[in-house]
């Protein structure tokens, strides 16, 4: 999933953010290439030689290279391997800290530029109001103790201290000057390690496309970790994707460098240096789950610390806090209660190491008691009211679910501080508790207090606390009590701001979700034109299951979620579904992901799609709305649900034609209009090759004329009959054959088809023309320069279209779609056959004896001399099938398509279309 509220990689604010970095096994994950489209679940079972061995749910083991990988799985992969090795004592000694001597480039200055570079690199480490601890990265700048990091890292902190990398710490006095804008603060430290030397700035305007680069500093806290990459763009605000720019506060013209050195949280603030060891840029934000990592330019960095320098004075903490917030500044005891709670945490992990598990390093059962003692011997104090307020921010993250301590710590508010200005953040506090102490005491402040931000803060706190418990579609009592909740937050906060935004636009905005885009009710208009000028309107579906799809090409999930996508168009066709796309890029974009069959369904691109995001609310990517018949939004899809979707979409579709089916008239106890075909009914005796030809008819409009089959010359064949077919013509593949059977790929010659007989044969009970040489097309993962797609001379009508082919490598991810076949007719029409995986084709190196499948037969078994050494396998072609939805129209020509689904694609070595044989 791609959150367009970008992910910002350090301020690890919050308990629950620890623990990703304490997940070590792996019970099993979506691995995905680096384009995101390839994607299969499956455990890491080793690395070797550069392939990544995986075992599949099914149990079958599949090796990977390595470099084919996504940036996410590959760093998936060195943390595993990190794990497996000693790891020293991380509080102070330098066992865990890379011999970066060993990682300079050949032409690199002397090895003692990145050792001084990683001296001057600092984890940040600070403490909120709530005593949760976070961590980042730094670099010093001046020897006056100046440090150069993120705003985020530091935005929330009461206090920070920076830890150097020969062990020594230093307390931070504040900031002498930020840009939150892009992101950038600069640190003041009373005193450095000796001897350690500032990073100087490259002066390098636009680094070239293509430079290494180098980044240092603390993903995940794994203290002065190296990594190397490239300058892969160089980029102002103004050029990003539109999305992003949205959630940016930098300035157009701001400067940002796009690198694949592997950052992630913890890194940010860090350098990203050039190969002298110079400071490029400072790792600021990454897409998530994208080998996209950004780093401000050090551009900015340089103008910053002119202000920096004639600052007169530091700026304290915290920086980013409102000014009424009742913790700040913080009672000495509460303060020593929360520096208690760091200390404890450290030890927690420094004791349980791997092993540990949330709910141990969790402080809420330890310190929720501590601070409600400390509240009692304080009552109606400030001290007591902070107590309490830190004891809810503990329990707003208990992983035990409601805390068992928490009673006593409401009880007190309401008794104690039921007037206390600042209870609107204690009401905010509780909205993610579920608990029905909490739930009363907010439906308390809504009937009681005389405080406006008060009873707003409590009536938003509730709706979202309600709606969180809720299983939709909402009851109308359920959906009245949220919106009367919604309308007082909306009355009454218009005037009390949190993070910038009044509670009375966050309550108009939940309002606007509940009443427009919520299970059970009418999504909001969707009006536009698509990138081909057709003007779209939702409300005029025809009355027809809809699924809209919000998503971009540089969001890997969504590319993910495009063979889904495909496969419905293929499954259920466009008269069961109607599916439209909404893009976060340009139209030359998406017209590009057409033209590649990538999408294959309407689309509105940007600027057009701009008001479509806006209206549907949409910020993570992709998004999916599918609306029932009647106009009604029946499932919500965030982020890639391939599997959840397909189920959602195939409950709605199929009884959807089955009913419209069964209203349809009918001639002699016969529809008028085929069903799409699922899968038929197998033969009694599947170890022998049945060739249905009836069975993959695609649909034909009621007043096309019927083909002989249809009309009943030729009745549905028995097992082992011969197709009844006549009229035969062997289809010439001269002019666009590509491969030689006598030939294997350059990597592995014998895996070859000699075997395979050529000439005039039958196979199957399908005459067709072998050559020496057949057509191979394109797929995912290969370099080789092979067609997406042939064409295919035919001039003549048929009733039946049969392939000897099969594919290479096929590794599916949840895709069926292999590609098509399109028949071109000479009145300018066409007509797309799918060529589906496991009903028309399959991977031709074939695990025990082949059957026939759903729409083809076994036309060939042989080996060759590499399947020889795998005693399991074969050598298996299929002979496919397909009924011409036009058997009266003339055939111009046919192309033969790839839909880029596997790691090869299809290949051809005949074709051969006939008409049905009279009886």
């Amino acid at each position: 999933m791609f959150d367009l509220r970008v992910m910002a990689l350090g301020a690890l604010a919050g308990f629950g953010v620890l623990c990703p970095s304490l997940v070590f096994a792996d019970d099993g994950r979506i691995w995905s290439d680096r384009s995101g489209r390839f994607s299969v679940e499956a455990e890491f079972v080793q690395v070797e030689d550069d392939q990544v061995r995986l075992r599949k749910t099914d149990g079958t083991v599949v090796d990977v290279p390595l470099t084919v990988l996504s940036g996410a799985d590959r760093r998936f992969i060195n943390d595993q391997l990190r794990d497996d090795q000693p790891r020293g004592d991380q509080r102070g000694q330098r066992d865990d800290i890379p011999d970066l001597r060993n990682h300079a480039p050949a032409n690199a200055s002397p090895t003692g530029s990145l050792e001084q570079a990683a001296d001057a690199v600092v984890l940040v480490r600070t403490s909120d109001i709530t005593g949760s601890s976070g961590l980042g990265s730094g670099f010093v700048i001046d020897s006056r103790g100046l440090i150069a990091t993120n705003y985020h890292v530091v935005a929330s902190a009461m206090s920070a201290e920076v830890r150097f990398r020969d062990g020594s710490t230093a307390d931070v006095e504040g900031c002498l000057a930020v840009d939150k804008g892009r992101d950038l603060a600069i640190l003041k430290v009373s005193e450095l390690p000796r001897g350690l030397r500032p990073l100087r700035e490259s002066l390098v305007a636009r680094p070239p496309l293509g430079a290494p680069v180098i980044a240092i500093g603390h993903p995940r806290g794994f203290s002065h970790t190296i990594s190397r990459g490239n300058v892969n763009a160089v980029r102002r605000t103004e050029e990003l994707p539109a999305m992003i720019q949205s959630d940016l506060e930098a300035s157009p013209q701001t400067l940002w460098i796009q690198t694949d050195a592997v950052i992630s949280n913890g890194s940010s603030g860090g350098p990203i240096l050039d190969q002298q060891g110079r400071v490029l840029g400072i790792a600021t934000w990454i897409v998530p789950g994208e080998q996209l990592g950004f780093a401000v330019h050090v551009a900015h960095l340089v103008s910053l610390k002119r202000q920096a320098d004639a600052a007169k004075s530091v700026i304290r903490f915290p920086l980013d806090a409102p000014s009424d917030h009742p913790m700040i500044p913080m009672e000495e005891d509460v303060a020593v209660l929360m520096n208690q709670m760091t200390r404890w945490l450290e030890e927690v992990v420094a004791a349980e190491g791997k092993k540990i598990s949330l709910e141990k390093i969790h402080p809420a059962g330890e310190f929720i008691p501590r601070l409600s003692k400390l509240a009692k011997q304080h009552p109606k104090t400030r001290t007591a009211f902070q107590a309490l307020l830190a004891a809810l921010e503990l329990a707003s993250s208990d992983p035990r679910g409601a805390s068992p301590e928490l009673s006593p710590v409401i009880t007190q508010l309401a008794e104690d501080h039921f007037a206390e200005p600042g209870l609107k953040y204690a009401a905010l506090t509780l909205a993610a508790i579920d608990s029905e102490p909490a739930r009363d005491f907010l439906k308390s402040l809504v009937r009681k207090s005389k405080a406006p931000e008060t009873r707003a803060s409590a009536a938003l706190a509730m709706a979202i606390n309600l709606r969180s418990q809720a299983v939709e579609p909402l009851s109308s009592d359920q959906r009245s009590l949220l919106e009367r909740l919604l309308q007082l937050a909306i009355r009454d906060g218009q005037q009390t701001e949190v993070r910038g935004r009044s509670l009375g636009e966050l309550a108009e905005s939940m309002l606007y979700s509940l009443q427009h885009l919520s299970l059970g009710v009418e999504p909001p208009p969707l009006v536009g034109k698509t990138i081909d000028g057709e003007s779209i309107q939702l409300s005029q579906t025809g009355g027809k299951p809809t699924l809209v799809v919000f998503s971009a090409s540089w969001c890997g999930p969504s590319e993910r979620l495009y063979p889904h996508i495909r496969n419905y168009i293929n499954q259920f066709g466009d008269d069961n579904l109607e599916i439209l796309g909404v893009y976060a890029e340009p139209v030359g974009t998406v017209k590009e992901l057409q033209r590649t069959g990538k999408v294959t369904w309407p689309s509105i691109a940007q600027p057009a799609a701009e008001t479509i995001f806006a209206q549907w609310r949409v910020d993570t990517l992709p998004t999916a709305f599918l609306i029932g018949p009647e106009g009604k939004i029946r499932y919500v899809s965030v982020g890639y649900e391939g599997r959840s979707l397909d189920a959602e979409v195939a409950s709605l579709v199929v009884p959807e034609i089955k009913r419209s089916e069964s209203q349809r008239p009918r001639l002699n106890g016969q529809s008028t209009v085929r069903p799409a075909q699922s899968k038929p009914v197998p033969a009694s005796n599947p170890s022998e090759p049945e060739l249905d030809v009836m069975s993959d008819r695609a649909a034909a409009d009621s007043n096309d004329r019927m083909s002989s089959a249809e009309s009943g010359k030729s009745p549905r064949l028995k097992p082992g009959e011969r197709p009844s077919i006549t009229n035969a013509t062997k289809l010439d593949l001269t002019g666009v054959a590509n491969q030689s059977l006598d030939e294997g790929p350059p990597r592995n010659t014998d895996n070859h088809m000699k075997g395979v007989p050529r000439g005039d044969i039958e196979l199957a009970g399908v005459p067709f023309r072998v050559s020496d040489r057949y057509v191979q097309l394109k797929g995912r993962h290969r370099h080789e320069n092979f067609p997406k797609s042939v064409p295919v001379k035919v001039d003549r009508s048929f009733d039946y279209l049969f392939l000897f082919h099969a594919c290479k490598q096929w590794q599916t991810g949840g895709e069926q779609s292999v590609g098509w076949v399109v028949l071109e007719y000479d009145d300018g029409t066409s007509a797309r056959l799918p060529m589906n995986y496991d009903q028309h084709v399959t991977d031709y190196w074939h695990n025990g004896t082949p059957k026939p499948l759903d729409h083809a037969a076994v036309g060939y078994v042989g080996s060759n001399p590499t399947l020889d050494e795998k005693p399991a396998f074969c050598l298996a072609l299929f002979v496919a099938r397909w009924q011409n939805p036009h058997p009266e129209k003339n055939v111009r020509q046919l192309r033969y398509v790839s839909a880029y689904a596997g790691a090869i694609a299809p290949f051809c070595l005949a074709m051969t279309v006939a008409d049905a044989a009279t009886p």
